[in-house]
């Protein structure tokens, strides 16, 4: 029963019985991608801590330009002088368009 349960739900070899890895279903990261290729994060922002963790740890930090946003009076995305938008050089993320992004 075990066996017959584990050959349905777990890929394996059908000679051996023995578990196969499918492959991953990621793409692979390309060495040359397009140069508008850019990260854009916030601080406050939990899914941006999960993209900025990503980036460090695939070593895009050479490799791609990352602009951080940070909360602004108003309580929009707001790029400042020590960390400003590296591509379009705006002061807020919502002036961006999406053509332009």
């Amino acid at each position: 029963m075990w066996g017959l349960l584990m050959r349905q739900l777990a890929p394996s070899d059908p000679t051996t019985d023995a578990f196969t890895r499918t492959p991953l279903g990621f793409p692979a990261i390309v060495e040359t991608p397009s140069a508008r290729l850019h990260l854009y994060v916030g601080l406050p922002c939990p899914w941006s801590h999960r993209a900025l963790l990503i980036y460090v740890l695939l070593g895009l930090v050479h490799r791609r330009p990352l602009s951080v946003a940070v909360q602004g009076d108003d309580g929009t995305w707001s790029f400042t002088s020590n960390n400003p938008d590296m591509v379009y050089d705006k002061r807020k993320l919502r002036e961006g368009r999406a053509s332009d992004l």
